[in-house]
């Protein structure tokens, strides 16, 4: 070839006859290749049957290859980004989160609830929610902490601190009554992630809340009846033993 190198690198392309498929990448050695010449010098195909959708890679070099390798992860990486779900979280890769759903006692709705670990040991992790195309405010998780975030329909509720447990939701088109159970004082993050405004009613607390609007509001310690022991101030001390065995660690 007696041009620049390959962008994505050298490979033997195939020579491949079209018939119902479509050509997704072709290969190229300059920048002003017309659309025939990449039609005939497919890199990536796309054949529709039915429901389903086959993707083939024209190139006799193996996924790994390394004139195939920036190819691969690019082939890749818009797979996974177009693969991912409706909640997403912006951070750096430290950060894990798992999402779960259940049903509302009060109302009979699904609550989606959303918990991050920040896995790194030393440095605090800078994230942001992503829920039906629009982003949460930044928050903050800690070194080797966890947070939680709640969904109920278009708001999102994210507790500054993760001893928090739903105790009420109410909701009608466009308004939301919550009420937590909480071990401590606290903040909680509120956004609207949808397209109207909604009215809000936090703990006796209400306001309006707007379309990617967000507000920060403060809530009472509130002891759940039915789990008093948990709420206590020295349920995680460890108590201290006399005379432990000095062979065991206890």
């Amino acid at each position: 070839i007696n041009t620049d190198p390959r962008f994505m690198g050298i490979v033997t392309p195939a020579k491949v006859e079209l018939k119902s498929a479509k050509t997704i990448s072709a290969w190229s050695d300059y920048y002003y290749d017309s659309k025939d010449i990449l039609d005939s010098r497919p890199a990536l195909v796309e054949n529709s049957f039915g429901k389903g959708k086959a993707f083939l890679v024209t190139v006799f070099e193996y996924p790994a290859h390394p004139g195939m390798m920036p190819f691969s992860k690019d082939i890749i990486r818009t797979i996974l980004a177009g693969e991912q779900g409706g909640i997403r979280i912006q951070s750096n890769d430290r950060v894990r989160y798992a999402v779960y759903s259940t049903v509302s006692e009060n109302h009979g709705k699904t609550i989606t609830v959303i918990y991050f670990l920040n896995t790194d040991s030393n440095n605090d992790a800078i994230v942001k929610l992503w829920s039906k195309g629009k982003k949460s405010p930044s928050f903050i998780i800690a070194a080797c902490e966890m947070k939680i975030a709640y969904l109920f329909d278009d708001i999102i509720v994210i507790p500054e601190n993760r001893h928090i447990n739903l105790k009420k939701w109410l909701t009608k088109t466009y308004s939301h009554e919550l009420a937590f159970y909480s071990l401590k004082k606290q903040d909680l993050l509120v956004f609207n992630s949808g397209k109207e405004k909604n009215d809000i009613n936090i703990s006796c607390q209400k306001f309006l809340l707007r379309p990617e609007a967000s507000k920060i509001i403060k809530i009472k310690r509130l002891v759940n009846p039915n789990y008093k022991n948990f709420y206590a101030s020295d349920f995680l001390e460890e108590p201290y033993i006399k005379n432990g065995d000095p062979r065991t660690p206890y």
